[in-house]
């Protein structure tokens, strides 16, 4: 029992021992700068706890936005069939000196966002034409014209695409992909981003007589994230300055199903400018770089520039600009490089009459 009694007191005093010994441990070791975690604290289960729900901000993009867009009417950068050796043939005159056509508008055009132009004819190799009266071709080369001209986008919905069967379209297609130029056949869409990130979309459709695709392709463009959609329309009458109904009424339609704005061409001489819902119709811009004329009668022509303004993806204002231009450069032919008219001249007042728009529009 002695002896029993004797152990306790030992235990215990090696017990108190090792206490004062940890003690001091633990305070040597946090005058050091040693962070120390109780024993406690270690044998605790490891709990994750839930952060508190924030409700998640939905931010809407609301940025104001400033979008140039211009426009021009037939650029036909070939020659008709048979007639490449011709002296004042555009094939000819131009020869590889592709910066020439646009040489006298590119300072309008290289300021904008984006230019759209009607591209009639086909950029192809391949020289058996179809059997109709005129078929237009240039060689593959010849897009570089429109890249020195800085026109990124063309409408490929027009009665000349096909000037040269499948082979002529689809290497008219190759040439445009090229040099990243953006297309739309009839019945396609098409999308084009600017440089500020705002996506532009294009429909095209040549002498369309129903509706009945138009919101479909608009719905495609707004799915692809468009902020502006524009509809080319290759319609009307040829040598016509009046519109037709169905013109008209497929303008409209277009503009009921979510265009923006719709651009018109085939007549080759300029229509009016119209609005519709506080959307413009630009009926018919005739022709612009137009090698398939080597003398037209009427060189009148524009490029016409809209300003949308956007914010969240939608357009809420458009401002139109119109610049009065002539085809050609000498009076007596077609020299195949358009000029920009003074504002106060004849040959602009002329422009702006057909156009039904005025100077102090702009």
């Amino acid at each position: 029992m002695k002896k029993f009694v004797i152990f306790l007191v030992c235990a215990a005093l090696l017990l108190s021992a090792s206490g004062i010994i940890l003690y001091n441990v633990i305070k040597g070791n946090s005058q050091k700068g040693i962070t120390t975690t109780p024993t406690a604290t270690l044998l605790s289960p490891i709990i994750s706890q839930a952060p508190s729900a924030v409700p998640t901000e939905v931010v809407t993009d609301d940025t104001q936005q400033s979008t140039l867009v211009s426009f021009t009417g037939d650029c036909t950068l070939a020659s008709q069939h048979g007639t490449w050796s011709n002296a004042n043939s555009f094939i000819k005159i131009i020869g590889t000196n592709y910066s020439y056509p646009f040489s006298k508008v590119k300072s309008v055009l290289e300021q904008d966002d984006m230019t759209l132009v009607n591209f009639e004819g086909v950029l192809t190799n391949y020289n058996v034409p179809v059997s109709k009266e005129y078929n237009f071709r240039a060689s593959p080369e010849k897009v570089n014209i429109l890249t020195s001209g800085s026109v990124e986008a063309v409408n490929l919905a027009n009665n000349h695409s096909m000037d040269y069967g499948q082979q002529g379209y689809d290497d008219t297609i190759a040439a445009l992909k090229s040099k990243e130029i953006v297309y739309a056949g009839h019945g396609e869409v098409t999308t084009y981003t600017t440089t500020s990130g705002i996506k532009i979309g294009m429909v095209g459709y040549k002498f369309i007589k129903s509706s009945s695709t138009f919101a479909s392709n608009v719905q495609k463009l707004r799915d692809q994230g468009c902020d502006i959609i524009i509809f080319s329309m290759h319609w009307g009458t040829e040598g016509s300055y009046g519109t037709t109904a169905e013109q008209e009424s497929m303008a409209k339609a277009a503009i009921d199903a979510g265009a923006d704005i719709v651009v018109g061409h085939h007549p080759h001489v300029l229509e009016k400018i119209a609005t519709y819902k506080g959307k413009y119709i630009l009926y018919s811009l005739g022709n612009f770089v137009f090698g398939g004329n080597t003398n037209p009668s009427d060189k009148d022509t524009a490029i016409v520039q809209a300003t949308f303004t956007t914010v969240g993806g939608e357009v809420t204002a458009t401002k139109l600009k119109v610049i009065p231009c002539s085809l050609s450069g000498v009076t007596t032919s077609n020299n195949y490089q358009p000029i920009i008219l003074k504002d106060t001249s004849e040959a602009a007042k002329s422009v702006y009459k057909k156009l039904n728009w005025a100077a102090s529009k702009n």
